[in-house]
């Protein structure tokens, strides 16, 4: 369930919003409305493209993000892998893991997963 950011770079330089959701099952979940959404936004200004895990939640929760990012362009490879914590009161928003790269969003694959009380979400990119 890697999310490409190529097509998204095509459409649109920078994406906005989106939604993961909290299922009540246990293991690797996507879903579209819920207390908990999450996503990856792309903004790609002056040759650089920004990278940010967003998450936001109806009530207070606690979990752990893993964001895996690879840049792959003029024939070299570049990847950024970032992991932790993040805790939200209710109605509240984060930012979790980011990374800048120079070159183009299409040049960028992307995932981010969201784990909490058990459950993994993949993130998806937002439109």
């Amino acid at each position: 369930m890697i999310a490409t950011i190529r097509a998204i770079a095509a459409a649109s330089a920078a994406v906005v919003a989106a939604a993961c959701a909290v299922p009540a099952a246990t293991g690797t979940e996507t879903a579209t409305a819920a207390p908990l959404r999450c996503g990856l936004q792309v903004t790609e200004a002056g040759g650089m493209v920004t990278v940010e895990g967003v998450v936001q939640s109806d009530t207070a929760v606690s979990g752990s993000y893993a964001l895996n990012l690879t840049r792959s362009a003029g024939g070299g490879t570049a990847q950024v892998q970032q992991g932790g914590a993040f805790t939200l009161a209710a109605g509240e928003s984060g930012r979790i893991g980011r990374a800048e790269f120079n070159g183009r969003a299409a040049d960028i694959d992307g995932q981010l997963t969201v784990n909490v009380s058990g459950a993994d979400l993949v993130c998806p990119m937002m439109p």
